[in-house]
């Protein structure tokens, strides 16, 4: 009731027409005024699908991270972390031969030295 009134009241003067200069000032601005009506639908359809495709990628983008699926390696504790702990040679000298005999077909240690697995996984006579 209180806001009926109110809009009596205030609105009266609000809702009169005032003519101003303002629309035509504005339509000045448009440099599409000179356009045909075929020019002005090509540029809202080339608008339409440019935002179209740029939110097609972003969705695809978005989609593609799946970042709420991602795991963590869990904390091990490894033998080989302290200062006067080493690794297996055992271990190392097996690595290397399943590496000889499975990955070799097709991964290379083209960037390892043999010089550098002296004493660690090969003698000398072996490098």
């Amino acid at each position: 009731m209180m806001a009926a009134t109110v809009g009596r009241i205030c609105g009266t003067g609000l809702l009169k027409h005032k003519p101003s200069h303002l629309p035509i000032q504005i339509s000045s601005f448009s440099t599409a005024r000179g356009w045909s009506r075929g020019r002005k639908a090509f540029y809202a359809t080339c608008g339409v699908v440019a935002g179209g495709a740029g939110a097609l990628l972003f969705a695809l983008d978005q989609s593609v991270k799946a970042t709420d699926l991602e795991l963590h390696p869990p904390k091990n504790p490894w033998n080989h972390k302290g200062y006067f702990d080493s690794l297996d040679h055992a271990s190392i000298r097996r690595g290397y031969e399943v590496y000889k005999q499975v990955c070799a077909a097709c991964h290379s240690l083209r960037y390892i030295a043999y010089r550098n697995l002296i004493g660690v996984s090969h003698t000398e006579e072996e490098a």
